[in-house]
């Protein structure tokens, strides 16, 4: 914390406000000259005091009185009134009212009150007080005392800073018009009447009053509002990347989602007419099934049609393709991936696998949630990294913002006392029992004891208590008597006073009351659930004894800490958000519940303030379209759209800047505390990893002392100093085995000979054919069946040509590997990965040559078939630009990778809480006739256990549940990824809380228990911890920010960007010679011609979103002449661009597309059907010819900012292409192994149409699901299938297994997510840095340690070929 003043300035002398002062202030001959000076930003109304400031200041004597001016830009204007915390209350020098000066007892006593801190605090109470009233109209009177009370508040602000006379008056500042908001309202209310929507509306406004009287809420706000102004460029971006697909999606599935199949007629056709009406009938459609007529759409069943126009469009005929409107309502929630999965599944049902379609969802995907996304967050960490920087914001200690590490409290080892450590002669039993608790043996003791705790937990988490081992059982009484001893132990070895001085012990003490508090509480019927509650906080003992924990846990505090302004403002609007939709649907759902299938109301509504509560919650955890539908459906197309997209916005607003504040933090906090790479204070050493290098590290150091190769390893040493100014610091061990592998060194080589065939063996050829001969032989892995399919055609060509490529596979890298080991030396390769993962390869290729295929699903063969699949790893070892993306994600989870446990230990105690919330609580009765929904709603709340089996009915338990540990983490692990939360919340909601849940219960009778919960997990358990997580990768990837870049190559084309977009664009065109030509020539590249050609496909644009389905026979006329125009003008424009730029009009790519489109336009026109058949369609290329709106300089220099954006895509192009493919890579290798373990699972009615693993573009799919958080949870249960299916290769029903699912699609979640992050970051960072150089801040340039050279043309043509 700085103690210097904020400004050069001597430290100012508090005086109080005299007549004399105020005399000056009304002199004609007042001095002026302070009017040209800049108001300090640090004094301005609102802030706090420096703290180098609050020391000259005395509270006692000066707080809440009239102060003399402290900023010379106010003087003899202004005075100040100073709260007791610090706060600086700008008040005029002008009379209040005209009548009342700065020291009339009257106003000054309003002052006092005004700025009293009391005051503040009982109107927020009377705030929340009020809002509790309206919310449950317990109190009639007390609408009118809180009415009379916000009367007096606002006469008092009035008299103490006057009414609008003078800066700093009440009605200047806009928070004030919240009063005469709610004062207004409710009077009009009394008078006219509270029926009146509008005003019943408005009334809930009066929530934010607490706003402004909170200082932290108040700067929060702030911060937030501003930043609102400071993304309009992504804003405006985005919507019209929206509106451009919007119209794009209208043009090709207009309609499309109105096919259904319909019953052929049986009787001949005798007229329209009777077509017409056989057709509209709804009995003669078959229902639930969307149609197609392509070759991969869905089909309809025998004696049936496809046919369009007959049915409604899906989700009460909201989701259609049919109008603009609705078509920009499709392509944001593709963006913002709402329900995408079962959007896909519509499409691809109706239109099959077009490569158009699947294009357009890939484009959209990558454009919009990827590209503006990034572009948004970018925006948003540029200003709040410079807000935060200058030291403003919303914190509530900033100055403090550091997470410091203490030598004293970094663990729990204690000091001992003084008469140990300085006492003289034999030990005394206080010295032995000090001995005994501070070694380390004592603390692998209790961290075994805590680990064994844990594993105690998760065996009694399982569904019947007898499933879990006996030992189990007693375990808290057992751990509660460990920790009672350690701390005896403790307490007696150091004493009591130095004991208490770590607060790591003060915690084990607080750890071990609760744990005494819940053991009690266990044996009290009425407190059995909260002594569990309490005494389940146990397992974070093993907090100070894991650092990754351990910071995450301080990161979290300190998130808490420095930015409750941000939570309280989020929290604010959210309740507030909740009110005005209670207020404003509310009536709807309940006098149009019949409008709802089987006339019930959906799980979420606006009727009580509780499930409004929930709508908002759901809506910013972007999930809104369900919530949109039924809202629509109730209360019109006008209002739920607006009330929505503004939820969204502002919910999308407040949590983006939490998280990327709590991003910034972490990465501050780690900087300044100077950690090792996993964020570890360097004098704190967790037990963790002294247990890690005692039992890895040492008998590593033996064996390299005993058996490794001093020859090698000083080769290794000899080449790591020779190439330490070459190599980047993310260059490591593997590095250097390449150099060597590629001969890089003269040791070891042993003649002509052997070099000769060392540069053979790495020569181009021999890579380019090892290259090709991987990529084939792992493309030929997809004609492979499942393990467990019944018979395999030995005969077929694809076996065949198999079985050879794997035998020249092994020949060749068999001889590779054995060059290898020779060259380089036994034991070097042995402890290489590269080459030990090739080694494994070759020898599973051997095994399944040897005994063929896997046909049981067993331990060895799962683990077979994933050294089978990993085969396309071979080829990212062998190019090097895969290999750096490789090596830099391996380091980046070498940091990262505690931080990440940390997160899931995290949500394993939340599964602990919720199983022991919710244990037996998702079963129910359910009958076989699941159409009667009465009886199914009878039976579920109304049945138990023993009345269902006796009329044999069936009790089942939902699919994600908590009765074990295994599905209550599955459970758990879904709740971040938002996919089956909702049935989740619902049946926790339902969830029975009495035995086995064989008691009756009512709907919904959980709601308030299990609300409070689910927010702590959102809050608590994704948002803070994942966002913390991001910040240590951030931080890592900033600190080895170069290993991106470490092929030369790619330095000199990342150089080349930077210096061609510093130099001045110069024409390439000569102008033509002849005078006519020159003229023209002027024309068509001029700004003016420009403008024109940007008009005409602004109108292009527009005519093609105004076509809608079911259009009337004018309308299509209309549409058609106007295309026909645009034609007319696209030839003029074709036509003038060819006489004035001549033969150069074909080097031009956009010039030759438009040229193209012309052409296909004219003949759509004379060969209409032949064109839409077998060539594009010409509308699908007018929309490519569009994009070059945003690409015209008149455009993108009035928007710097989206400049900035492509200028930044353009740098980092390649480093995203190579993570893309690394991502696809990666893709592959999973899909294979799907394809093998689980391509014979039978598909589930909760999974994607397309989305299983019995082919591979279907693998591809379901992994772009995964991958987007979209039907993880269908997904997961179509693979764990364990019931109602038959074990064996020849079954029509085959079982899957839940364990192996959860761990396939987990993992390559959590793979995917990383590479994701990297793939965001990336952009984000060089986003940020071209801003901040763009304003002069040159310390924002993430990149900036690559020095700009001059390149010359071999170089730079080197450098174009990775573009």
């Amino acid at each position: 914390m700085e103690n210097t003043s904020p400004t050069n300035e001597t430290l100012p002398v508090f005086k109080e406000l005299t007549l004399d002062s105020i005399s000056k202030s009304g002199d004609e001959e007042r001095n002026f000259a302070h009017l040209n000076k800049k108001a300090n930003a640090r004094l301005e109304n609102g802030s706090s005091l420096p703290p180098s400031w609050m020391q000259h200041f005395k509270p006692e004597n000066m707080a809440c009185k009239p102060l003399e001016e402290i900023d010379p830009s106010y003087k003899n204007e202004t005075f100040i009134v100073i709260g007791k915390g610090g706060t600086i209350n700008r008040m005029s020098m002008n009379n209040s009212l005209f009548l009342l000066h700065p020291l009339n007892p009257l106003r000054k006593t309003a002052i006092f009150l005004t700025t009293h801190y009391i005051f503040s605090a009982f109107i927020v109470a009377i705030v929340l007080l009020n809002v509790y009233h309206l919310v449950t109209r317990t109190w009639q009177w007390f609408d009118y005392l809180c009415i009379s009370i916000y009367f007096v508040e606002f006469s008092l602000k009035v008299l103490s800073r006057g009414l609008c006379h003078g800066k700093f008056t009440c009605l200047r500042n806009p928070w004030n018009w919240l009063d005469i908001l709610a004062i207004t309202t409710s009077l009009v209310g009394y008078v006219v009447g509270m029926g009146i929507k509008a005003i019943l509306i408005l009334q809930w406004f009066r929530l934010l009053k607490i706003v402004p009287l909170i200082k932290v809420m108040r700067e929060a706000f702030s911060i937030t509002l501003a930043s609102l102004g400071r993304l309009f460029s992504a804003i405006l971006l985005g919507l019209m990347t929206i509106s451009y697909f919007a119209s794009f999606g209208l043009n090709l599935y207009m309609g499309s989602l109105t096919q259904r199949c319909i019953k052929n007629m049986e009787l001949p056709i005798t007229d329209d007419k009777e077509w017409v009406q056989h057709h509209s009938n709804f009995s003669n459609w078959i229902p639930d099934i969307l149609c197609g007529n392509a070759t991969s759409s869905g089909l309809c069943p025998n004696s049936s049609i496809c046919l369009q126009g007959f049915g409604a469009n899906p989700d009460y005929n909201f989701t259609n393709f049919d109008t603009f409107i609705s078509s920009f309502l499709q392509v944001w929630r593709i963006i913002s991936q709402d329900y995408l999965e079962v959007l896909i599944a519509q499409i691809f049902a109706t239109s099959g696998w077009h490569v158009v379609t699947v294009a357009f969802f890939l484009v959209i995907y990558f454009f919009g949630t990827f590209l503006i996304g990034s572009f948004a967050h970018g925006l948003m960490g540029q200003y709040l990294q410079s807000t935060y920087n200058h030291g403003t914001g919303g914190f509530c200690r900033y100055e403090n913002s550091t997470v410091k590490s203490d030598p004293v409290n970094t663990g729990p080892v204690v000091e001992p006392t003084a008469d140990v450590t300085m006492g003289s002669g034999a030990p005394t039993w206080k010295d032995t029992i000090a001995k005994i608790s501070n070694s380390f043996g004592f603390e692998v003791f209790i961290t075994f004891v805590i680990l064994f705790d844990v594993f105690c937990y998760f065996a009694n988490m399982s569904q019947y208590e007898v499933e879990a081992p006996v030992f189990t059982h007693n375990n808290s009484l057992i751990v509660f008597f460990i920790y009672l001893v350690e701390f005896v132990l403790k307490l007696i070895g150091s004493g009591a006073q130095i004991y208490f001085k770590n607060y790591w012990n003060i915690f084990d003490f607080v750890i071990l009351v609760l744990t005494a508090l819940g053991e009690f509480s266990k044996r009290v019927h009425q407190l059995t659930t909260f002594g569990f509650l309490i005494s389940c906080i146990r397992i974070f003992k093993i907090i100070p004894r894991w650092s990754g924990l351990q910071n995450l846990i301080k990161f979290t505090a300190q998130t808490l800490k420095q930015f409750c302004g941000f939570f309280g403002v989020s929290f604010t609007f959210w309740v507030l958000l909740a009110l005005i939709g209670m207020e404003s649907f509310g009536d709807a759902y309940k006098e149009n519940q019949h409008l709802f299938p089987h006339g019930a109301l959906p799980r979420f509504h606006f009727i009580s303030f509780t499930h409004s509560f929930l709508q908002v919650f759901r809506s910013w955890s972007k999930e809104t379209i369900e919530l949109l539908w039924d809202c629509m459906l109730v209360s019109g197309t006008v209002g739920c759209p607006i009330y929505f997209a503004t939820v969204q916005l502002l919910g999308f607003l407040f949590i983006m800047t939490i998280v990327i504040s709590v991003v910034l933090l972490t990465v501050k906090t780690l900087e300044n505390r100077k950690p090792n790479m996993d964020g570890t204070p360097s004098n704190s050493t967790s037990t963790f990893t002294k247990l890690g290098e005692l039992v890895l590290l040492k008998p590593m150091e033996v064996i390299n002392a005993k058996f490794a190769p001093k020859k090698r390893s000083e080769e290794v040493k000899v080449l790591q100093r020779k190439d330490s100014e070459e190599t980047s610091p993310s260059e490591d061990r593997d590095d250097i085995e390449g150099k060597i592998r590629t001969g890089s060194t003269s040791q070891g080589g042993g003649g002509d000979y052997l070099i000769k065939i060392r540069n053979c063996v790495n020569s181009r050829p021999v890579l380019i054919f090892s290259v090709l001969l991987i990529t084939f032989s792992s493309l030929l892995l997809t004609y492979e069946g499942p393990v467990q399919s019944a018979q395999v055609d030995t005969a077929s060509f694809s076996t065949t040509l198999i079985f050879y490529t794997d035998i020249i596979f092994v020949i060749v890298f068999s001889c590779l590997l054995i060059y290898n080991a020779f060259d380089q030396g036994v034991y070097f390769c042995l402890t290489s990965v590269a080459w030990n993962l090739e080694l494994w390869i070759i020898l599973e290729i051997i095994l399944h040559l040897s005994f063929g295929p896997c046909r049981v699903m067993a331990f060895w063969c799962s683990t077979l078939i994933l050294i089978r699949c990993l085969r396309p790893v071979m080829l990212v070892l062998r190019i090097k630009r895969l290999e750096v993306v490789l090596l830099t994600l391996r380091n980046q989870l070498q940091t990262t990778f505690t931080y990440i446990l940390s997160c899931i230990y995290i949500w394993f105690f939340f599964a602990i809480i919720m199983n022991q919330l919710y244990r037996y609580g998702f079963s129910w009765c359910v009958s076989p006739d699941s159409d009667d929904f009465e009886l199914s709603e009878k039976l579920k709340y109304n049945t138990d256990k023993m009345t269902c089996m006796i009329h044999n009915y069936t009790w089942e338990t939902t699919t994600h549940h908590f009765d074990n540990g295994f599905e209550g983490l599955v459970a758990t692990f879904l709740l971040p990824t938002r996919n089956g939360w909702i049935s989740i919340l619902h049946n926790a909601f339902d969830a029975k809380t009495t035995g086995y849940g064989d008691v009756p219960m009512e709907k919904e009778n959980n709601l308030e228990r299990s609300v409070p919960v689910f927010v702590a997990f959102y809050i608590f358990g994704i948002v803070i911890p994942i966002s913390i997580v991001i910040g240590v990768v951030t931080f890592t990837l900033r600190k080895s920010k170069e290993s991106f870049f470490t092929i030369e190559t790619y330095k000199r084309y990342f150089e080349l960007n930077k210096q061609s977009a510093l130099e001045e664009p110069t024409p390439v065109i000569p102008r033509p010679e002849s005078a006519f030509r020159g003229k023209v020539y002027d024309l068509v590249t001029s700004k003016a011609f420009d403008i024109i050609v940007m008009v005409i496909l602004i109108l292009t644009f527009i005519i093609l979103s105004t076509e809608s389905y079911r259009a009337s026979d004018l309308e299509v006329q209309v549409l058609y002449q106007l295309l026909l125009v645009v034609l007319i003008l696209l030839f003029i424009e074709l036509v003038l661009k060819l006489i004035g730029l001549g033969k150069h009009f074909f080097a031009c790519g956009w010039t030759r597309l438009d040229l193209f489109i012309f052409v296909l336009m004219v003949l759509s026109m004379m060969f209409s059907d032949l064109v839409h058949k077998y060539i594009v369609h010409p509308v699908i290329l007018l929309f490519i010819r569009i994009i070059r709106i945003i690409r015209f300089p008149i455009f993108s220099s009035r928007l710097p900012d989206i400049e900035t954006f492509f200028k930044s895509f353009s740098l980092v192009k390649p480093v995203l292409t190579n993570i893309l493919v690394f991502q696809i890579i990666l893709m592959y290798c999973y899909s294979i192994y799907g394809k093998y373990v689980f391509g014979h699972v039978a598909q589930q009615q909760s999974e994607p149409t397309e989305a299983h693993f019995g082919t591979l573009s279907s693998s591809f799919l379901a992994l772009f699901f995964i991958s987007a958080f979209q039907g993880i949870d269908g997904i997961l249960v179509s693979l764990s299938k364990e019931y109602d299916c038959e074990i064996g290769p020849e079954s029509e029903n085959p079982c899957g297994d839940k364990v192996h699912a959860a761990f396939f699609v987990f993992s390559y979640l959590f793979f995917s997510i990383i590479i994701s992050i990297n793939f965001y970051l990336i952009f984000i960072l060089e986003l940020v840095s071209q801003i901040n150089l763009k304003n002069g801040d040159t310390s924002g340039d993430q990149f900036g340690d690559i020095e700009l050279k001059t390149v010359d043309a071999d170089e730079e043509s080197e450098a174009k070929e990775i573009a």
